[in-house]
């Protein structure tokens, strides 16, 4: 991944955080997956733009069940809210955070 990169600051932009969002579709495969570890609160409103945005991506969604289907990633939503508590989060995992 090019943004992790070692670089020089002052030659390439070195972003100070990284994060990676979870893509539930790669839970078919036998290789474990890494542990999301950055929940990021979500209000009903950003569900629901998040929820329109990928319903611009024909290709993308799928009709439930299906690990891309609306119904799914609702219910991930409230799930990773459950885990941090509140309502609704997203999960993802940081690749880089400098402090």
């Amino acid at each position: 991944m090019a943004a992790l990169r070692p670089a020089d600051g002052t030659l390439k932009h070195q972003p100070e955080l990284v994060l990676v969002y979870e893509e539930p579709a790669d839970a078919w495969t036998a290789v474990p997956l890494p542990v999301p570890s950055v929940n990021v609160v979500l209000s009903p409103e950003d569900l629901e733009t998040k929820l329109a945005a990928l319903a611009l991506y024909r290709s993308q969604t799928r009709p439930h069940p299906s690990s891309r289907s609306e119904t799914t990633l609702r219910a991930l939503a409230q799930l990773r809210g459950g885990q941090c508590g509140l309502p609704l989060a997203e999960a993802f995992r940081c690749l880089r955070w400098r402090i």
